[in-house]
This record gives structure tokens, C-alpha cells and sequence, in this order.
């Protein structure tokens, strides 16, 4: 089996393989490469979460060196984690004490989560990110910047009317995010509503948190993650998706299809290839009224192509990174990398020619290696 179909077999929350034969399987499997290829597709904990549910451990000379970094790499990511989960139940009583509402929502939200999605807080969280009223929002943070919260980042990355306020930190040094919407096109009293309707309570450890209903935490997936375009398509985005996707708890079709041809999305089917990709990895299918005809985003075919780059040792960090953008970009139905806007000529023509070169590349390598 190709190391990238074993690791998306291993990876689906339905594999057709039990854990003895994915065991073998990585036993024999040429594991050149994948500790950069799970590391920049940031997967380390949920490939890790998947080894131990199936009692593997592979052996072998490069099995063994994989393990041993896979581990390695999983709880380094699971020690930063404790930092934000410790955070989540400070910021968490400073809100309590001055009787401001509050929804944890995307990664901080599917961290308190566990007990309803799997594999939902498999993916590394940085930050926190808290939904509040826009009429709490100013005194809000006025009041955190009063008993020693900072701010994190310079004012220039947080542009003016944003629909987060400048992110703050304390001695944590985890960035707190306070949102009055989540999404540049939804008006907060409508991000308020959507949040707070049919949103879940959860309690621990001497506190209350609020998360979205699965609903919604599954938007906040879908539009956080086609934000970013080609880099959508890594297995950190789709996880966002899939964590929901595989659960048993009860989506609702009917506003996400209708969201989907709002302006909430450039593009439906892009939107919805992303999505069926998500759902091959939860092992579920999309209902037809969402996909209408669109085939998920070939995720197997662009995953080997990937580890292909990755194992090319000459290539520069430049070439690597066109050549993993356009192959992307072809399968997704995007158009050639843009030009920056107000670069001079010689950039321009710089940038076009290499993104012409990478996707010439990727697609003779498809042809090369069609099924």
C-alpha cells in the first residue's frame, strides 16, 4: 500500500482495514518522508489518537523511527494544549466575575468538546477563541487590560473594525480572541444568535462553558477552513469537518446548503469538494441535496503527490511550496497562484513563471501516474 493511502486509512474514522492489518501494513510501509509530509500537514495527534484506538505501534527500522517521532511530536503538541485548556478556565471565571455571556467557539469550543466528537481536539490549538456580545465587547476588554492582560500581537494585524478585538495575553502567553462575530460576513447579533441557539452546556472543573451546536461548530469548520484556500485541503482544516462529520449528532442540511450559496462562501463547489473530502474521512455521506453532483476533493491522489515533494531533497523551501500549492490548486478547480497586488514587473513575472512551472509539473506527474 502507498504511504500516503495508508496514513488516510489509518486516519479514517471508518477504515476498511482492522488494526492487525494496518499494523503489517506499516510494518512493510517505506516511511521515508512522512515525519515532514504529518508535520506540515499537522496531524501528528490525530494520526497518534488513531494508532492507539487500533493497538498499533509500528515496528521496523522506519516504522520504529516514525513512532518514535510521531510520540514524540504528539505529546509536545498535547503539553501546548494544557497551556490554552488552562487559559479556557481563567478567562472563563474574569467573565463570570463581571456577568458577561460568553460561547467558546472554533478550537477552543471542540477542546472541551471530547465526549461528543472524535478525534475532535486532535488538532494543535494556539489561541482562544470567545464569542461575546458586541455591547460587552469594549468594557470587555478594557477590564482583562486592567488586571494584566497585554497584547499579544502588533495593532497592525488586527484590522480596524475586525470581528475580533485586538487579541490580549497574559503571563500564559496564550492569545485570548474576543469575537463579536465570527466571520466578517455575518453581523454579530445574527453570530450571537447562530451561537447561542441549541448551543450545549458544559461544565468542569468549578466552571460553565457554552460551545456551539454541532451545526454550527461544523460552519465555523467549513468557512474557517476554505478561508485558506489551497492550504484548506491540509489534514488540519478537513479534521475541523470531519471531527463533526463522524459523529452521531444530528446536523442540520438545511441551513448549511442554504449558507452554502450565501456570501459566506466564494464558491459552492469548492466549498462542497472540501466538505466531501471531510466526509470520506468520517466515513459518511453527504446528503445529496448538499452535494448535487460535486465529487469530493480527490484527497488520496493530491496526499501522494505531497509526499513526492516531501521526499525530493533538493528541492528549495520555494519550489517545495509552489509545487505543493499548485497541485492543490489544480485538483480544487483554482486558478494558477495570483500575483501579489503592486509588486513591480520582474515579481510579477517571477511568481507567474515559477507557478506556471510547479503546476506543469504536477500535472505531468498526474498523468505520469494516473490510476
Amino acid at each position: 500500500m502507498h504511504p500516503t493511502d495508508l496514513v488516510l486509512e489509518t486516519l479514517c474514522h471508518k477504515p476498511a482495514m482492522g488494526g492487525s492489518e494496518v499494523l503489517e501494513a506499516w510494518n512493510e510501509a517505506d516511511a521515508r518522508g512522512l515525519s515532514e509530509f504529518i508535520r506540515v500537514e499537522a496531524a501528528a495527534v490525530w494520526l497518534y489518537v488513531r494508532f492507539k484506538e487500533l493497538h498499533c505501534e509500528p515496528r521496523g527500522p522506519d516504522g520504529e523511527r516514525f513512532w518514535h517521532w510521531l510520540t514524540k511530536e504528539a505529546k509536545r503538541i498535547a503539553a501546548k494544549r494544557m497551556l490554552v485548556d488552562s487559559q479556557t478556565s481563567v478567562l472563563s471565571r474574569h467573565l463570570s466575575d463581571i456577568d458577561v455571556p460568553f460561547v467558546l467557539i472554533k478550537g477552543s469550543a471542540r477542546q472541551r468538546a471530547t465526549h461528543l466528537y472524535p478525534f475532535v481536539a486532535a488538532r494543535d490549538t494556539n489561541d482562544l477563541d470567545v464569542l461575546i456580545p458586541e455591547n460587552s465587547a469594549e468594557t470587555t476588554h478594557d477590564y482583562l487590560r486592567a488586571i494584566g492582560y497585554d497584547y499579544a500581537f502588533a495593532p497592525e494585524l488586527t484590522p480596524e473594525g475586525h470581528y475580533h478585538l485586538r487579541p490580549l495575553a497574559d503571563e500564559s502567553s496564550v492569545p485570548v480572541e474576543l469575537h463579536v462575530s465570527t466571520g466578517s460576513q455575518v453581523p454579530p447579533a445574527e453570530a450571537w444568535r447562530r451561537n447561542t441557539d441549541g448551543s450545549v452546556e458544559i461544565s468542569g472543573e468549578g466552571v460553565s462553558y457554552r460551545i456551539p451546536s454541532a451545526t454550527e461548530l461544523l460552519w465555523h469548520g467549513i468557512t474557517h477552513g476554505v478561508f485558506h484556500e489551497a492550504r484548506a485541503y491540509r489534514l488540519r482544516f478537513l479534521l475541523d469537518a470531519t471531527a463533526i462529520l463522524a459523529s452521531d449528532v444530528t446536523i442540520d442540511w438545511s441551513t448549511i446548503d442554504q449558507r452554502l450559496d450565501s456570501v459566506e462562501t466564494d464558491n459552492r463547489e469548492q466549498t462542497v469538494g472540501w466538505l466531501g473530502a471531510a466526509a470520506w474521512l468520517a466515513g459518511v455521506t453527504l446528503p445529496q441535496q448538499i452535494t448535487k453532483g460535486v465529487k469530493p476533493f480527490p484527497l488520496r491522489r493530491v496526499m501522494r503527490w505531497r509526499l513526492v515533494v516531501f521526499r525530493n531533497k533538493r528541492l528549495t523551501p520555494r519550489m517545495r511550496e509552489k509545487l505543493l500549492e499548485e497541485g492543490t490548486r489544480v485538483e480544487a478547480g483554482m486558478s494558477q497562484l495570483p500575483t501579489i497586488p503592486g509588486s513591480s514587473l520582474p515579481v510579477r513575472m517571477r511568481r507567474r513563471t515559477a507557478a506556471a512551472a510547479a503546476r506543469a509539473s504536477y500535472l505531468t506527474w498526474r498523468f505520469l501516474h494516473r490510476d
